[in-house]
Parts: structure tokens; C-alpha cells; sequence
């Protein structure tokens, strides 16, 4: 049998929220759970206003794309350049998108078509530098370094990643303040202080300036605070689970998360133990909090109900019905919880169980 108790478990992460550089109309590039680099573009954010309408939804067909608008002297070739990166602009869009829609055979042709283009742009380099005859040459402007946006076509700003991580289009506003390198810090009337809003969707739509458009959450390790009362853990129990670990199972999704204490603590009547392990499931980068099941102990022996429980002569048994009377049998409490308790004794199995000792003889 098991001890065990039913614990809400606040989830903490390693987390950092990326917002909008610029207000405009927000174009996923990648799926929401997918794990991306440092540099990788995240979403795109097209000219619109916070008012605006948001694109529709599902996969996009790559629409012919217009020439960029010429400026006075521009070459053949700059303006063929400036083509091919509005092309490639929208053919990554299309690819992400069935990517996202689980489209492999759509994705991969868009993919190619994407190698394609690319190999022509490069053929494109060296003609830059050269002026036409009747025709001013302006330069290719310098390469702008990777950074947490960057202007890919004359029409969208590209958001990318400002480290490698798992993208998440949701929010809570928790990020900054429950972050796992300030845990020590927490007393548990502030963690039961804080609001716990629910997490809000971002990444789509029209957004102005300044708000948020997705998190890059690292996905290495989960990080847990369970709060539980005082009196369920021994001091010897303490120990063992400083020394073991604790299992946690989280009821409906058939998993269990085995994690080590990284810090306990005790206030008043209750324990905090903050808890790390590895992820379990990609969904707990997104939520907040955990209904769970702490098994703090696992015993080995018949299970009888801790009302059965009864002392003789300073000795534990339990009393057996046989042939319409009752017999105490001693036996030898290895554990339990407040309903039940494991025990070890000569008890044969079909053994008919008193669930609590018969009144005394008058």
C-alpha cells in the first residue's frame, strides 16, 4: 500500500517573455510547443494596427508576390534580390504553417521550393556590386546581426528567439516573478497572495507595442513548490525524502515524476518542499498549477482498515471471526495513512477481518 496525499503543486520555470517590438498584425512561424534555437524567428508582425482585424486562421497558400516598390537607381539585380526575400518571406510562412497543420508532403515541397529561391538570391551576391551603365547602383545594406527583432521585408518585422527554448503562445504574468532562482526568498502567506490569473493567449492577432507575443520556456527541468501540513513528515521521513526523492503522480494523464527536494522549509503548521525533475509532458510549460498525488511511502503487507487495529496485553492484532467466534491475532504495523494501515502477521487469506474490536464480554 501506498502513503499518500493529494497536494496542489505550483509550477515554476526558467521562463522569458518576448513582446511585440512593434504594434501590427502577428504571424505565427512556429508551432506552439515547438522547441527552436537562440536567433530562430518566432513570429512575424505585419503592418496593422492593435485595432485591426487578425489574419484568418489555418494553412496560407504563398500568394504571388509583388516586386518591393523601386527606388530611383536601383539595379536590375537589387530589385530581383528584393523580390526573392518577399518570396522567401511568404514561402517560410506557408511551410511553417503546414508544418504546424501536420502537412509533411505540403511542407516539404514548400521546402524545396524555399532551397530553390535561396540558390538563386545567392547567385544574385555577386551582381550587387556592380553598376548598370545608365543606371546608379545603390548598395546592399549591411547585414544586420541577429537580435530579438529584425526586418526581414520592407512589410513585416521578424521576432526571433532570445534563447533556445519551447515557444509558448500563452501568458500569465508570472513569469518574472516566479522564477525558481528566488524561491528561497517566498514565505507562503506571499505565494498565497498572488493572483493566479488564467493564462492568456498571445502570438495572434492585431497587438500594439510593448505586449507580449510569446514565452521561450527552458525545458530541461520542472520545477515544483507543494505545500503540505507539517505533521504528515516525521523528521525521519524528512530525511529519507531529502536522501530519496519523493514520487509525484498526476491523476488522469497515467504519469508519475520522480523529483528531488532542493530545498524545504518549515512555517508554523505547514512544510514547503521545493521539488526538481524532469518534464514530464510538454503541457507543463504552459500551466501554473498541478493537481497531484505525493507518494511519500510504499509498504509491503496485508491491507486491513486502522479501525481493526486493537492492543492486547500491550500487543497490536487484529481480531478474526472463525466459526462464530472471535480470535486476536497479533500482527505488526509496517505503516499506513489515516484510512488504512499495512501489516505483517500469521494471517491466512481468506481470513474474515473484524473492521473494528468486538465489545467487551459482560
Amino acid at each position: 500500500m501506498e502513503e499518500a496525499l493529494e497536494v496542489d503543486a505550483l509550477v515554476i520555470r526558467s521562463e522569458q517573455v518576448v513582446v511585440a517590438p512593434v504594434g501590427g498584425v502577428v504571424q505565427r512561424m512556429v508551432a506552439d510547443g515547438e522547441k527552436v534555437r537562440l536567433g530562430a524567428p518566432v513570429v512575424a508582425i505585419g503592418p496593422g494596427t492593435a485595432s485591426g482585424t487578425p489574419p484568418a486562421t489555418g494553412p496560407a497558400q504563398p500568394a504571388e508576390s509583388a516586386p518591393p516598390p523601386a527606388s530611383p537607381g536601383t539595379s536590375a539585380a537589387q530589385r530581383e534580390y528584393d523580390r526573392l526575400s518577399s518570396q522567401i518571406y511568404q514561402l517560410a510562412v506557408a511551410r511553417n504553417q503546414a508544418k504546424y497543420a501536420g502537412e509533411a508532403e505540403k511542407a516539404a515541397d514548400l521546402e524545396a521550393q524555399l532551397d530553390s529561391l535561396a540558390r538563386q538570391q545567392a547567385a544574385l551576391i555577386d551582381q550587387l556590386g556592380r553598376a548598370e551603365p545608365t543606371q546608379q547602383v545603390i548598395p546592399p545594406a549591411p547585414a544586420i546581426p541577429a537580435a530579438p527583432s529584425q526586418v526581414v521585408d520592407p512589410l513585416a518585422t521578424v521576432v526571433t528567439a532570445d534563447s533556445g527554448g519551447v515557444v509558448i503562445y500563452r501568458t500569465d504574468g508570472l513569469e518574472t516573478v516566479l522564477r525558481p532562482d528566488q524561491a528561497d526568498s517566498w514565505s507562503l502567506s506571499w505565494l498565497r497572495s498572488l493572483p493566479y490569473p488564467d493564462p492568456k493567449e498571445t502570438g495572434t492577432g492585431a497587438v500594439p507595442a510593448g505586449q507580449p507575443v510569446f514565452k521561450i520556456v527552458n525545458e530541461m527541468d520542472l520545477e515544483l513548490i507543494v505545500i503540505i501540513p507539517a505533521e504528515r513528515l516525521t523528521e525521519a521521513k524528512r530525511t529519507m525524502i531529502q536522501q530519496d526523492g519523493v514520487t509525484l503522480r498526476i491523476p488522469g494523464k497515467e504519469r508519475t515524476l520522480t523529483a528531488q527536494v532542493k530545498a524545504m522549509r518549515q512555517e508554523g503548521e505547514e512544510l514547503l518542499l521545493h521539488l526538481v525533475g524532469p518534464l514530464p509532458a510538454a503541457d507543463s510549460m504552459a500551466v501554473r498549477r498541478i493537481r497531484a498525488t505525493l507518494l511519500m511511502e510504499t509498504f509491503e503487507g496485508i491491507v486491513v482498515p486502522r479501525s481493526a487495529i486493537d492492543v492486547q496485553n500491550g500487543e497490536q492484532g487484529v481480531w478474526v471471526h472463525e466459526g462464530g467466534q472471535y480470535r486476536f491475532t497479533p500482527v505488526r504495523v509496517v505503516g499506513g495513512n489515516q484510512q488504512e494501515v499495512a501489516v505483517k502477521g500469521e494471517l491466512p487469506p481468506d481470513a474474515m477481518l473484524l473492521q473494528a474490536p468486538p465489545p467487551p464480554e459482560r
